[in-house]
């Protein structure tokens, strides 16, 4: 191996090394799942929002890894409101029974979730048939204090895709979350993107209605199964509460507004923050953060959006054939980067001619001895350049006493000299009788320092044009 081929096997390895630096520090794309974990950073994760709300909450924020029995259960949260949120939420008896134990002592549970059935399946409809076994939730208890789970239906809507979803946080067409006048607030309007809202509460008569979504113009309002009874033409509810015991429970379907992305979105982190005070400050909140669990994934929708290297990657045979490919194309490239010599003609600058053209017009004229063209010849280009300057015409005799004037103020000679000089040049050059050399040196040496006086010719030795 010479040098060259040294040399560019070390550039094509520094070259390698250099795009596999970039590629693992480019910014990888983001997981669009709503998981609502602590511990995630992806847009409809948690860890920014509860970093954010532990410094915002007053009274403290905190988060358990916790289900809602042991939160019931535990003396540490005995005085804390209870926040849950999740994607779907899957309650167990235990988990309602819980709910009731925590509202009997005086505190409030705020239930955040776009979904509450068994059967959960992320990107289908929910079947229209299926409503009153999959999404209404019935408390088949005989305590008298839990009816209020009775009838209380979440409407799911079809819900995107995770690269939908993305697509559509963008789109200009906005939903209308509307909150009316109350005790501590004023009416309020704060804009969703449509995506966001992936179901809305249909509560019965016991429940308050919080706040409200228009839809109206935003989606078909067939993309909702829900009771016709509890329907309205335009707005759905989508936070809503009742009160149980000493407490109060609150459900509200924008679940994906309590993630990362509602709380650092400037326009949805008034909206958040406002549902969060619905408690009160008094009380810490603690966020119950077991239910947040990855959503399940359709495996049809995972292979269909796996990248050719990705699958090439993942089977061995094909693994090992990529491996040799490049290999082969390295060997290749190596074994072929020699320098290709050939001769190089070596072409030299082209001098300069100026000279030497000007010195072989002075010598034809010389040859001609022609003082008639010669001065014929510097009196035009004289008038050009007193033209082009001061737009003076000195062969026009109806403007010759303007032009003189002209003259006379830019040169500073006299006026009627300058007229006289101007005549004679004018005789001895469209004249054809001969002219002396004499008179030449003298017409050329006239036209010169009128130039010079003018400012368009720098000062020089007297008779330089004139050999």
């Amino acid at each position: 191996m010479n040098k060259v081929t040294r040399w560019v096997v070390a550039a094509i390895a520094v070259f390698a090394i250099v795009v596999v630096v970039c590629a693992v520090s480019l910014p990888k794309s983001f997981d669009w799942a709503a998981t609502h974990l602590h511990t995630s950073r992806q847009p409809f994760g948690a860890e920014a929002m509860d970093s954010v709300l532990a410094a915002s909450v007053d009274a403290g924020y905190s988060v358990a890894r916790a289900s809602l029995s042991d939160v019931a259960a535990n003396d540490a949260y005995a005085h804390s409101n209870v926040l849950v949120v999740a994607q779907d939420f899957q309650p167990t008896e235990d988990d309602f029974a819980a709910i009731d134990t925590i509202l009997a002592s005086g505190r409030d549970v705020m239930l955040v979730m776009s979904d509450m059935n068994e059967d959960y399946d992320y990107y289908d409809y929910v079947d229209p048939d299926d409503v009153s076994d999959d999404i209404v939730v019935e408390d088949e208890a005989d305590d008298e204090e839990a009816d209020y789970w009775e009838d209380l239906v979440l409407a799911v809507r079809s819900l995107p895709d995770k690269g939908q979803l993305a697509e559509d946080l963008t789109f200009d067409e906005m939903a209308i979350v509307t909150w009316p006048e109350d005790e501590h607030y004023d009416s309020a309007r704060y804009r969703v993107a449509p995506s966001l809202v992936a179901s809305v509460v249909l509560a019965p008569p016991r429940w308050r209605i919080l706040a409200t979504v228009n839809i109206e113009d935003t989606w078909r309002q067939d993309e909702f199964y829900y009771n016709e009874e509890w329907i309205n033409d335009t707005e759905w509810t989508v936070l809503a509460a009742t009160e149980v015991g000493e407490g109060t429970l609150y459900v509200c379907s924008l679940s994906y507004l309590f993630t990362n992305y509602g709380i650092l979105d400037p326009q949805l982190s008034p909206l958040v923050m406002r549902i969060l005070s619905l408690p009160g400050t008094e009380r810490p909140i603690v966020r119950v953060d077991l239910y947040g669990l990855p959503v399940p994934v359709d495996d049809e929708f995972e292979e269909a959006h796996v990248s050719v290297l990705t699958y090439f990657l993942e089977h061995r045979p094909l693994r090992w054939a990529t491996y040799t490919l490049l290999a082969l194309i390295a060997v290749g490239m190596i074994f072929s980067a020699r320098r290709r010599q050939r001769v190089i003609p070596v072409v030299k600058r082209p001098a300069n001619m100026m000279l030497d053209m000007v010195q072989h017009y002075g010598r034809l004229f010389y040859s001609r001895h022609d003082n008639g063209n010669l001065l014929f010849k510097k009196y035009c280009m004289f008038g050009v350049q007193l033209f082009r300057a001061f737009m003076v015409d000195i062969d026009n005799l109806e403007t010759e006493d303007e032009a003189v004037a002209t003259l006379a103020r830019v040169t500073g000679r006299d006026r009627a000299r300058l007229s006289q000089d101007l005549r004679d040049l004018r005789e001895q050059a469209c004249s054809d009788a001969p002219v002396s050399d004499k008179a030449t040196k003298r017409a050329i040496q006239l036209m010169n320092d009128i130039l010079q006086d003018a400012g368009l010719r720098e000062e020089k030795t007297k008779n330089n044009d004139v050999k």
